[in-house]
């Protein structure tokens, strides 16, 4: 999910990996099981209650980018996590982000930290494979730093939503 609110001077993104149907039919799932179990197994069915709980709570909260004034304004979705305030000046361009990039990044990252820290390189055993995953149909909005270093503005979003628009967006907030 995908929200752009456009006010005077300011540009709010709003966006969450999992929409609330989902997350309805998931928890709901988790009742029924500890409904059925509550009697034989009322530890497993509290546990799956909890469960249940964490995806409503937790699978719903949103990911906020707000530009305005300069500033970018980052309200990620982990709770009780301050927000992320950056100047707008420190990056030269938005531009979407495939979780296989991000994966390969990570992968190379650690590839050279190995190396670092060792003196030699990372043996071919502990890299990872490079075969296509799960996920990497997963895109993210990311804004770039002149060193090149990605810095995400938006939440893991599936192939169906069309991220061109709000790329635009964040670009002219960029100018």
């Amino acid at each position: 999910m995908l929200l752009l609110k456009h006010a005077p001077g300011s540009l709010t993104v709003v966006s969450r990996l999992a929409r609330p149907h989902v997350l309805a039919v998931l928890s709901g799932a988790l009742v029924l099981v500890a409904a059925g179990s509550i009697y034989a197994l009322p530890r497993l069915a509290l546990a799956l209650l909890a469960a249940a709980g964490l995806v409503v709570l937790l699978g719903a909260r949103t990911l906020r980018a707000r530009f305005e004034h300069g500033r970018l304004t980052l309200r990620l979705a982990v709770p009780f996590r301050r927000a992320v305030r950056r100047p707008l000046g420190g990056f030269t361009a938005a531009r979407i982000e495939t979780f296989a990039e991000a994966r390969r990044r990570r992968a190379d990252r650690i590839a050279r930290g190995y190396a670092d820290r060792s003196g030699s390189p990372l043996p071919a055993w502990l890299r990872p494979p490079e075969a296509p995953g799960t996920n990497d149909g997963l895109r993210r909005i990311v804004l770039v730093g002149p060193d090149g270093e990605p810095f995400p503005v938006t939440a893991w979003l599936g192939e169906r939503e069309n991220l061109e628009p709000a790329r635009l967006a964040i670009e002219s907030a960029l100018r």
